[in-house]
């Protein structure tokens, strides 16, 4: 057995592990595995540069369970705005890499951008979403130039983009489908996906006479269903002897095939009131339903004025309930739902004679205040929930915000269901770990509107506008976060659920990736011990074509193999030894003579374990397009997680220790502080303040893989505990699993790149070096230098999977949720080497130790070919 080996006997340091989950805990009633990393229940639907208010429109979910939200999409109050629609993995996961039109100017991963296309300055406005029987989304609503006449639309998508199948171009407008409406003024208020992927629209178009609710039905190649009603829409009037304004604000298809729409009229000579209407599959008014398919609910308040929001059909009862909110200039508004028999006129057994009037605060909880419906969730047993906003007085708009999302459950018969909660009534305003840089005792203080709501997977999910930071403290504050933003959140309501995280939805790859040549002049090492023997232990290291391992075997199949990989027969190699009692030993030098010092340094020591590793191994290429970096504008450094570095006196590399300071708990490549103590806190003065290093390129680059490798994640990853005021809060990154070498003796490395604006891979890709993996860009927890717009480079980190110097391997867990975070530390490396000035021993190879004890500790080492190494500080 050879026995050769190196040392540097040094008293171990043993360092306490530290870090603690950075997740917050959001209320016990959201439904913490819904939603993406420390999401908890409830995160922002924002997938892009954010810096004014954004508007959520609304919420659907396709036939696989993924979820899909349409928001306004605008960088300017004046200029216009488009629609964007986003789409998750099952459960809001992730953002799905599949849904990224490149038929929609300025799309992102996981979103597309969405505009009928109107010249000049135009304002999209997406009111509707929903999903047709083959998983396409399809966006309703209106558009118009500025003081031009609005013009209602569909747009249905594919993964790709605007889907070419629909209309033209996929889109439909109905003023260019049938003439009546080509100068009339219409828009479609909400759409309904039915059978063969056919659509229905409603809304209203504007006649001398005043406004008449409109329905269409629109088939799924994008054209004007003319079985409906003979023209494919129906203009309904309810009031045919004067002038009257009818708009339709919702649309249910039965499961007869009958259509129901409800909105607000107004009529001269009834007033205002609730107008239900019902059609036959053919698009004819059903004269089954108050003799000529039209009813009025009417309003017995002189005051106030109703305007409906949803309906729902209980099969079981025969009634649709329908929900609305009583407007007035002179009281807070109030919520209302009606209950209408199937054959016309109120169901008395529903409330007070078919009606319910209510705020949400009348139930308990706050102080009195208005409320505004949105959603009617219709349960199989008749009862339902309503969901909708409270607004907040008195000393709640203090505590809680000037409004709340909130949510009632009743019987069937009207009654508040106590069993949902002690009153009937749960508010939910914001408390997410999305609202991290908020002081805690203010984050309650973010007013939330409720804007559209659907089950899913027995839970409530709802979608809000919510403040991005308390009224009063908007504008340079330390802690802004700017405007508001759609936030998405799901509650349980009828099912339990437990944790399905699934990082990216795919399996892990089984095959392995490609192989990268090991350069000339390296050869083979393993170190091995025999069980309950400790005496018994052993390094050997021979040339590239040997197999050392299996030599000793050979003497003593007894063994066991605890490391095997690569050294420089001629180069630089660094070497450790660890022992039982705590005894660790760090050697360095040319070729063999560190491997045969540290094998001396064990004499009379038991159960030993070696770990080598070359102080160069040039396998990688540059990761980016162009040129380096000028030498005045470097990269800037690794640095290990500081506090598990406390003690280091960086004379001992070199360098002059900070005055004052003399434990630096940051370091450089070069063994320089890059620390001061402020009070109690540690400053980072230079270089980057985690395992990996900052490339300041600008977005004109691509980055590149550095190397030949399969890709083991490529997903946006929602960081916005870190996210600065504006940026796009899904940092979009990718991880590619390298292999230096074939079987024992490989050398396994996992390169990370992040904030790309984008990415071109997916996960389970096998690609070549320079292949591109996305654009450089600014996503995600990329903080701009004090007056920089944007902080455009590229985060590159280095995992090494093998022969770390107090594990034998490290796997990345993409799929463990709450500690994804800390898994990048764990055997995070330097590529460009350890590089102190008087050849003193890496730090980071044998003092760091990581978050959860793994205690893995890896040697830096060059891995940049000649003239390949970005410039580096």
């Amino acid at each position: 057995m050879v026995r050769k080996h190196f040392t540097l006997a040094c008293a171990v340091l043993l360092v306490a592990a530290v870090g603690s989950s950075l997740a917050i805990a959001a209320p016990s009633s959201y439904r913490a595995d819904f939603g993406p990393e420390f999401s908890q229940g409830a995160f922002l639907g924002i997938t892009s540069d954010h810096t004014i208010g954004i508007d959520g429109y609304a919420i659907a979910a396709d036939r696989k369970g993924r979820l899909l939200v349409a928001t306004e999409w605008s960088t300017s109050n004046v200029l216009g705005n488009q629609c964007a629609v986003t789409r998750y993995s099952k459960n809001a996961r992730i953002l799905d890499m599949d849904f990224t039109g490149s038929g929609a100017t300025g799309s992102l991963e996981g979103t597309q951008r969405v505009t009928l296309g109107l010249p000049g300055t135009s304002f999209d406005h997406c009111t509707s979403l929903a999903v047709d029987s083959s998983s396409r989304p399809v966006i309703g609503g209106y558009a118009n130039t500025l003081g031009g006449t609005p013009k209602s639309f569909l747009i249905r998508l594919t993964d790709s983009g605007y889907d070419t199948g629909f209309g033209n171009n996929g889109r439909f407008r109905i003023d260019t489908a049938a003439s009546t409406f080509l100068t009339a003024e219409t828009r479609f208020t909400d759409i309904r996906a039915t059978s063969a992927s056919r659509t229905l629209a409603c809304g209203f178009v504007q006649r001398p006479g005043g406004r008449n609710m409109l329905i269409a039905r629109i088939l799924s190649s994008g054209s004007l269903d003319t079985a409906f009603n003979g023209t494919g829409y129906n203009e309904i009037a309810f009031d045919t002897g004067g002038s009257n304004d009818d708009e339709c604000t919702r649309v249910i298809e039965q499961p007869d095939g009958k259509i129901v729409v409800v909105g607000n009229v107004s009529t001269s000579s009834n007033g205002s009131g609730i107008g239900v209407s019902r059609l036959l599959s053919n698009g004819a008014l059903d004269t089954s339903f108050s003799s000529d398919g039209k009813y009025v609910v009417g309003n017995t308040s002189q005051i106030s004025v109703p305007s409906v929001t949803d309906v729902a059909y209980d099969t079981t009862r025969a009634r649709y309930l329908i929900a609305s909110t009583l407007i007035s200039s002179t009281f807070d508004p109030t919520a209302l739902i009606v209950a209408v028999r199937d054959s016309a006129g109120l169901d008395t057994s529903f409330g007070d004679a078919g009606r319910l009037a209510f705020r949400f605060s009348s139930l308990g909880g706050r102080a009195a205040g208005g409320t505004s419906l949105r959603r009617l969730l219709l349960q199989d047993d008749g009862g339902f929930y309503v969901a909708g906003t409270h607004d907040n007085t008195g000393s709640d708009a203090i505590d809680y915000g000037a409004n709340d999302a909130a949510i009632a459950r009743f019987l069937a018969n009207g009654t508040v269901d106590t069993r949902y909660s002690v009153d009937g009534v749960a508010y939910y305003g914001t408390d997410s770990p999305s609202y991290s840089k908020v002081p805690e005792n203010l984050r309650t203080h973010i007013g939330d509107t409720l804007k559209d709501a659907m089950w899913y997977d027995g839970s409530v999910v709802f979608l809000t506008d919510t403040n991005r930071f308390p009224a009063g403290n908007y504008g340079g504050k330390e802690n802004d976060l700017g405007p508001s933003a759609p936030m998405v959140s799901a509650i349980v309501t009828e099912s339990l659920f437990s944790a399905d995280f699934d990082f990216d939805g795919l399996p892990e790859p089984e095959t392995e990736p490609p192989l990268i040549p090991v350069p000339n002049n390296f050869g083979h090492y393993c170190s091995a011990h025999q069980p309950g023997n400790g005496t018994v232990f052993g390094l050997g290291a021979l040339g590239y074509d040997s197999d050392p391992c299996q030599a000793m075997l050979n003497q003593n199949p007894a063994l066991v193999i605890d490391r095997d990989g690569l050294w420089s027969l001629n180069g630089k190699n660094n070497a450790i030894a660890t022992c039982s009692g705590n005894f660790i030993a760090l050697e360095t030098g040319n070729g063999s003579a560190p491997l045969n010092a540290i094998f001396a340094d064990t004499a009379g020591r038991t159960y030993c374990v070696f770990t080598i590793s070359p102080q160069n191994l040039p396998v990688f290429d540059r990761p980016y397009t162009g040129n380096h970096l000028p030498a005045d504008q470097p990269a800037q450094s690794f640095n290990h997680n500081g506090d598990n570095l406390d003690g280091i006196n960086v004379s001992e590399f070199g360098q002059t220790p900070v005055s004052g300071h003399l434990d630096a708990h940051n370091i450089d490549l070069f063994g320089r502080q890059r620390c001061y103590k402020s009070g109690g806190t540690h400053v980072v003065t230079g270089g980057v303040d985690e395992v990996a290093s900052d490339i300041g390129i600008q977005n004109d680059r691509q980055v590149l893989s550095v190397a030949v490798g399969r890709v083991a994640s490529a997903v946006p990853r929602l960081v916005t505990l870190f996210t600065p005021t504006g940026n796009d809060p899904w940092q979009r990154e990718v991880f590619v699993r390298h292999h230096v070498g074939l079987g024992r003796y490989s050398e396994q490395f996992t390169t990370y790149y992040a904030h790309m604006s984008n990415t071109a891979v997916r996960r389970g890709d096998v690609i070549a070096a320079g292949t591109v993996l996305g654009q450089v860009g600014d996503t995600g927890a990329a903080n701009p230098g004090p007056g920089q717009p944007h902080a455009y480079h590229l985060h590159l980190g280095v995992i090494r999977n093998r022969n770390l110097n107090f594990a034998g391997t490290f796997e990345f867990k993409y799929a463990d949720r709450e500690n994804f975070e800390y898994h990048k530390y764990i055997s995070a490396m330097n590529p460009w080497g350890w590089r102190a000035p008087n050849g003193a021993i890496d730090p980071w190879a044998w003092r760091f130790r990581d978050f959860d004890n793994s205690d893995t500790g890896v040697w830096s080492i060059n891995l940049w070919k000649t003239n390949e190494e970005p410039t580096i500080n």
